[in-house]
């Protein structure tokens, strides 16, 4: 028998910690490679599950101390002269294929259980594709209180896992992204269609096998548009971030109420900013982005370059009495709502943007009802029709958004839903924005047979509120 070289030594471990103190109550599964028992501790009156594995050579390699720090359910591991022990915390966490059925995950909590997973691939560098054939298969994983992902970290022995390879170990994972977004498991391979496309991608080269590397498969969904959405790099917010405040001095604000028109539009070269992928098609497959490289290679000096490009584009595109109504795109999450679109919609009222006072990002939308009635004004437009929005169609999802004021006030939010001929229904809630306090605020609305949705916020006379950070999530 090949002698395993074990990663760290025993004595880190300090088993008689944990193993003395326990007690059988039960065998809670057992098959030809291993045991598993439910324990008690006898002092501290919590429950374990005991994992008593025969067949040691299936951990060659693999790092004890990494596995027990990177899974917060191993309580501690101890090697004895007849098996591995792996004592684990016994949750009573709700099984995630069960969870699903019986509640909606919202697409952010979907692609943050994704993340959560694809941070633990690269965590552990040691683990084999046994191990990640069973921990990241959905049986294996629960969901806590929070909605939030979590490993049983159990080693659940089959032949196929003993025996898994690559191809194995791609496909569980699949599996369980696939049952994320639907509840239920692929049959034939077969990929839902209510699977967003970048996600669908995702799966798809995992059946492929395209990911010679787990690394290959996390940079492939870091880099995803629907992962930027939800988690914005950096990186590009730092770049925009100063290029914005530059700008800033000379008032470049989008202000169709007092103009009627835009004079000129500006489109930042997103690619000069590293934002591309957030507006366009995902990186291939080994391509890097910033949050996984080994170090921050931002420069400070790079900032001021960039300015001096984009001022000479300014002053190359935009006259000087038309710069106070050029509208800038980059990286921001409000981009996805209001953009050049916007300019089409011939709306009377329509927000501002504003780069003196933002929640995230580098701006935000200011309302200011100069009327002598209360007014609606337009802070979004989703275009169901565009790739970018077409999971949101025939689906129930939740709008949210954060509001500011300087004083308390009361406003409500208003959505719109209808085809090009005609609006079909629309749904208003009132809300309460809080005096110099950011609050989250939320809507729920039905999207069946809709081409287009508006959102619009209605203020009183005299009041300003600003609006920032809008996002979907689909319900169901």
């Amino acid at each position: 028998m090949i002698k395993c070289i074990q990663i760290g030594r025993k004595e880190d471990f300090m088993p008689d910690l944990y193993f003395e103190y326990i007690e059988s109550l039960n065998v809670f599964h057992s098959n030809d490679f291993q045991d598993i028992y439910i324990c008690k501790h006898v002092e501290k009156e919590a429950y374990y599950l005991l994992n008593s594995i025969r067949d040691k050579d299936i951990f060659c390699g693999v790092d004890f101390i990494e596995l027990k720090n990177n899974i917060s359910a191993i309580v501690e591991i101890q090697e004895t002269d007849e098996a591995i022990l792996i004592l684990t915390e016994y949750y009573s966490n709700e099984q995630l294929s069960n969870y699903i059925k019986n509640d909606n995950m919202t697409l952010s909590k979907q692609v943050n259980n994704i993340t959560f997973l694809m941070d633990a691939l690269i965590k552990l560098k040691t683990i084999t594709y046994s191990f990640i054939a069973s921990l990241f298969n959905h049986n294996n994983l629960t969901i806590d209180e929070n909605g939030d992902l979590k490993f049983t970290g159990l080693l659940l022995l089959t032949p196929l896992v003993m025996s898994a390879s690559r191809e194995d170990a791609l496909y569980s994972i699949a599996n369980t992204i696939h049952m994320i977004f639907t509840g239920d498991e692929m049959i034939d391979e077969n990929i839902s269609k209510n699977i967003p496309p970048d996600i669908s991608k995702i799966i798809l080269n995992c059946l492929k096998g395209n990911y010679f590397r787990m690394i290959d498969l996390v940079i492939d969904f870091k880099s995803s548009n629907i992962y930027k959405l939800i988690n914005p790099e950096k990186e590009d917010t730092k770049k925009v971030t100063q290029m914005r405040k530059s700008m800033a001095k000379k008032r470049i604000t989008y202000n169709v109420k007092t103009k009627g028109l835009i004079a000129m539009l500006l489109l930042i070269p997103l690619i000069a900013l590293g934002a591309r992928a957030i507006l366009k098609d995902r990186k291939p497959v080994g391509t890097i982005p910033s949050d996984l490289q080994a170090e921050d290679t931002f420069d400070k000096d790079e900032g001021s370059i960039k300015e001096d490009e984009v001022a000479n584009e300014i002053i190359d595109v935009v006259s000087e009495e038309d710069n106070d109504y050029v509208f800038i795109e980059g990286d921001e999450v409000m981009d996805m709502f209001f953009n050049k679109e916007i300019m089409h919609l011939n709306e009377k009222e329509t927000a501002v943007i504003d780069v003196s006072r933002y929640h995230r990002g580098t701006y935000s939308l200011k309302v200011f009802n100069d009327n002598n009635e209360k007014a609606s004004y337009l802070i979004g437009y989703i275009d169901l029709e565009d790739n970018n929005f077409d999971y949101v169609k025939d689906r129930t999802i939740n709008l949210s958004l954060w509001l500011y004021s300087e004083e308390s006030i009361d406003c409500s939010v208003t959505l719109k839903l209808g085809t090009k001929e005609k609006l079909l229904y629309q749904a208003t809630k009132k809300e309460k924005a809080i005096a110099n306090t950011w609050t989250l605020h939320n809507i729920e609305v039905k999207t069946s047979n809709c081409e287009y949705i508006k959102i619009y916020l209605n203020v009183n006379p005299k009041d300003i509120v600003w609006v920032d950070t809008l996002s979907i999530d689909i319900l169901k």
